[in-house]
């Protein structure tokens, strides 16, 4: 659990509750509580929490340098988990806008042994905003050279998927880049994904599920098949977290069993 300071975080939070991620944090509960329980001034304001998911797990940047998995090993459950997580967030019409090691929690190898509760997961959807919106920000070293022209020039910067993308395919990148290519055919393969994935222009960049479908055959696991019913249930969530009266027009509500509420 965790206070929210501020409307980014709260944000955030409204925003997991109403997609209802499968690769992604979920929100447990939320609510107000006395200012005090939660290290605020006694008599203050009531002060907002919300619960998550936990992820298990540590930062990328910690499994790399305490060196317990090979630089190969890392960058094929990064490709599969934030490749999994970003094409899900992606076919929701969502943008994670801030991919970089800090926000990837890394718990193991996923393996054709230990598929389940085992690999990478992206966290922070503090950025993540509707796919052509403006940007909530970024982090420049991880950012796309369209969004870097965009705010060099003084224009809006646009949430694109591409943008994720591209820094997926720098994380990658700098997993792999002490291995001399040639010495490790799965470095190989990871070196080959980051540089489709920072291509300069945006709609040469593969996507996150196509990377993640390529990891996981060469992690050895099984090939993941959403079934329909699951896929139609997260879309209508996302078009009720978009926009509540649109998808109460056109009936979306039916297909979770619920009413559609105004956000508040």
């Amino acid at each position: 659990m965790k206070r929210v300071d501020h409307e980014a975080t709260w944000r955030e939070a409204e925003l997991l509750a109403r997609l209802d991620l499968a690769y992604g944090p979920r929100v447990v509960a939320s609510g107000e509580a006395p200012a005090e329980v939660l290290g605020g001034a006694p008599g203050g304001p009531p002060a907002r929490w919300v619960a998550l998911t936990w992820a298990e797990g540590r930062p990328l940047g910690d499994a790399v340098r305490d060196g317990t998995f090979s630089a190969q090993e890392l960058a094929l459950v990064v490709a599969h988990g934030v490749g999994r997580a970003l094409a899900e967030l992606h076919a929701l019409g969502f943008c994670h806008g801030d991919v970089k090691p800090d926000n990837v929690v890394v718990s193991g190898l996923a393996t054709r042994d230990s598929p389940d509760g085992r690999g990478a997961a992206l966290v922070d959807y503090g950025f993540a905003a509707r796919a052509t919106e403006e940007s909530r920000g970024a982090t420049r070293h991880f950012a796309a050279p369209e969004l870097l022209a965009a705010m060099g020039a003084g224009r809006p910067a646009l949430a694109l998927p591409e943008a994720d993308s591209y820094a997926l395919g720098v994380i990658l990148s700098e997993l792999v880049e002490g291995v001399s290519p040639g010495a490790c055919p799965r470095a190989d393969a990871c070196r080959a994904w980051a540089e489709a994935l920072m291509a300069r222009l945006p709609t040469a960049r593969p996507s996150p599920a196509w990377v993640a479908d390529r990891a996981s055959a060469l992690l050895g696991l099984p090939r993941e098949e959403p079934r329909d019913e699951d896929l139609l249930r997260r879309v209508a969530r996302a078009a009720i977290a978009v926009s509540p009266e649109r998808a109460r027009g056109l009936g979306l509500g039916m297909v979770l069993d619920e009413g559609i509420d105004e956000p508040t």
